[in-house]
């Protein structure tokens, strides 16, 4: 997708880059889980499920 949007993408800038930003820890990969299934439930990550 990046390549398409006009980036360049090297193998060293993906180097770089995850030297840079640490994997997300269980707690943080979780939450996204949790947001992603309430996105494809149709409501907002945040909302409470209505009955």
């Amino acid at each position: 997708m990046l390549e398409a949007a006009g980036f360049a993408i090297t193998d060293e800038g993906v180097a770089r880059w995850r030297d840079k930003l640490r994997r997300p820890t269980e707690a943080q990969r979780a939450e996204s889980r949790r947001r992603l299934d309430a996105i494809e439930a149709g409501r907002w990550p945040d909302q409470e499920p209505t009955a």
